[in-house]
């Protein structure tokens, strides 16, 4: 993985696992006003692919996170809509939740990183991209 703008995330699973994921295509329905949350896309190099609304992942606490991604169409822009994306985050051993413009997870050697989700802008359908940045340490 290299900082910057992209698709797909690679982390390392709750189950030690070096996964890949990316989010599937968000668009406008119901006579433009409604959103469809997307899911994630994993896949571990040996298993299909899967679409799930959940990912599982080590946080920079070690601890176990879960996040799904959330979505609504927000105003016009100078270039037309666009689509406000965001994570929903829960601890494993907590009912809290809470809900951020970044994810923090380790990569597949432990490397903390930050992946920040974009907006989705016209034409829909289109997925959500992440802004990568790793952490010094």
């Amino acid at each position: 993985m290299i900082e910057g703008f992209s698709d797909r995330l690679e982390f390392l699973g709750t189950d030690g696992v070096y996964w890949r994921a990316r989010l599937t295509h968000t668009e406008v329905i119901l006579g433009g006003f409604q959103t469809v949350n997307p899911k994630w896309l994993t896949w571990d190099g040996v298993s299909p692919r899967a679409e799930i609304d959940w990912i599982e992942y080590l946080g920079h606490d070690r601890e176990v996170w879960r996040a799904r991604v959330h979505c609504r169409l927000s105003h016009v822009v100078r270039n037309g809509r666009h689509i406000d994306t965001w994570f929903e985050h829960v601890r494993s051993d907590s009912a809290a939740r809470h809900e951020a413009s970044r994810m923090s997870f380790l990569d597949w050697q432990g490397k903390k990183w930050i992946a920040t989700v974009q907006l989705v802008v016209e034409p829909f359908p289109a997925a959500p991209r992440f802004r990568l940045e790793r952490l010094a340490g």
